[in-house]
């Protein structure tokens, strides 16, 4: 359906054939425990309908009211109708240039606003989050490099201190291969899994924001926990 001319691309109903397979994978999974059903990958990449995909979701809504939708996104403003759980993915696209400069397809202090779509929106219906950016995959001069330990962390934090809730995993298989990546990942994950409290329900206020650096204060009770992300010079600290 998401082929050139198919009825993703369209805005139109999705047709009865592919409400039935809808259907039958709401049937089959009905037993199941699971988190959400995943509707589309990168829409905005490959020219998809969002009136088609704001039925798919409705439907699926009615259909099993008990299980959320997910996409993954860069333009989570254009398809907040198309689900409730939205993660971005501002790639930053490492790589040595010719000078041997490191340079990114995506500036770091550009990855809030991919956040930003939603969490300025005032929506607490939508939960919006980042897929870290944990592969290389193809292009710039001899390809695009994977992160290093800190930039894969400054890429995180970059984007998560503008209102994030949720991470979600997605690799490529040479993780493995790679000790920054493999490192990367386990202590992102598990430094917001310590501070999950902090960040699913403080009150975030935004104390400095420019393109070399931003600041955030995070409130939760007595608890307080300031984040300072240096988005030209790496580093980040947390006090």
């Amino acid at each position: 359906s998401e082929r050139m001319g198919g009825e993703a691309t369209l805005d139109q109903y999705p047709s009865e054939e592919m409400l039935r397979k809808v259907d039958e994978i709401i049937e089959k999974n009905k037993d199941r425990d699971f988190a959400y059903y995943y509707l589309s990958d990168e829409p905005e990449c490959r020219g998809l309908s969002t009136v088609y995909f704001k039925h798919y979701y409705e439907y699926v809504a009615e259909k099993d009211p008990y299980h959320v939708v997910l996409i993954s996104t860069r333009s989570a403003d254009s398809s907040v109708n198309m689900a409730d759980w939205f993660e971005t993915h501002p790639y930053i696209c490492p790589y040595n240039n010719e000078d041997g400069s490191r340079v990114y397809l995506r500036p770091l202090h550009t990855l809030g606003k991919y956040v930003d779509d939603i969490a300025l929106m005032n929506r607490p219906d939508k939960c919006i989050g980042l897929i870290p950016t944990c592969y290389s995959s193809g292009g710039g001069v001899g390809g695009w490099d994977a992160p290093t330990f800190d930039e894969y962390i400054l890429n995180v934090w970059a984007a998560m201190i503008h209102g994030g809730k949720s991470l979600w995993p997605y690799a490529s298989h040479d993780l493995n291969d790679r000790p920054t990546l493999l490192e990367g990942t386990r202590y992102v994950f598990s430094s917001f899994e310590a501070l999950e409290d902090i960040v699913l329900f403080g009150k975030r206020t935004t104390l400095y924001r420019t393109t070399e650096a931003e600041a955030v204060l995070y409130e939760h009770g007595d608890e307080k926990m300031f984040v300072l992300v240096k988005l030209m010079l790496f580093g980040f600290v947390m006090v």
